[in-house]
């Protein structure tokens, strides 16, 4: 919504009733340019999480003392080029965890089965991944791998996925060869 209101599409008001949140303020609204904008935007938060957590891997794996890598990270002026806290697990000794080396499980055909046969039951009326156009095609992989994941989205909430107990059944499995089944079940179920 703050983007949105950014581009002067829509007034925010504070309001605890939904219905009142939001007015527009253009009839003349081009849908597909504020989807697409929109779009990019999500792509842009992912991207900077993605960073993030590769920075958090890093830290983790870093051997220097991890006060003094939390200070340099937020730039603390006058920090002695010495400085070493003496307290924490890099300080007495402690080796640096090896979160670079982790294997991912590999999918299993049995839970992949039963994702498999969750999402397809009528219970999700709809079902973006089912009939899909050509243009359409990366959206409903991306939703099958988040369910398969446990990424919620508001999307995620519209489906309930998040009540299946399998959701997010895959999260410790190879990324690329769940969306590499996603897209097979995607390509085999799409618009003819």
């Amino acid at each position: 919504l703050e983007a949105l209101e950014e581009d002067g599409l829509v007034t925010e008001r504070s309001s605890m009733d939904v219905k009142e949140c939001v007015t527009l303020r253009s009839a003349s609204i081009d849908a597909a340019d504020v989807a697409a904008k929109l779009h990019r935007q999500f792509l842009e938060l992912e991207q900077r999480a993605l960073r993030r957590s590769e920075q958090m891997l890093d830290f983790l794996a870093g051997r220097a003392c991890l006060a003094r890598q939390l200070l340099e990270h937020f730039e603390e002026p006058g920090l002695d080029a010495e400085f070493a806290c003496g307290h924490c697990s890099q300080c007495r000794g402690g080796a640096p965890l090896d979160v670079r080396s982790w294997k991912p499980t590999p999918v299993s055909d049995a839970i992949w089965d039963a994702l498999l046969m969750e999402i397809e039951d009528e219970r999700f009326a709809f079902q973006p991944w089912k009939n899909v156009r050509p243009e359409r095609r990366k959206d409903a992989v991306m939703l099958l791998t988040r369910i398969a994941f446990g990424v919620h989205s508001p999307k995620m909430g519209l489906l309930r996925a998040h009540k299946s107990p399998l959701y997010g059944a895959l999260n410790w499995c190879d990324f690329d060869e769940v969306q590499t089944r996603c897209e097979a079940y995607v390509d085999a179920h799409a618009e003819l």
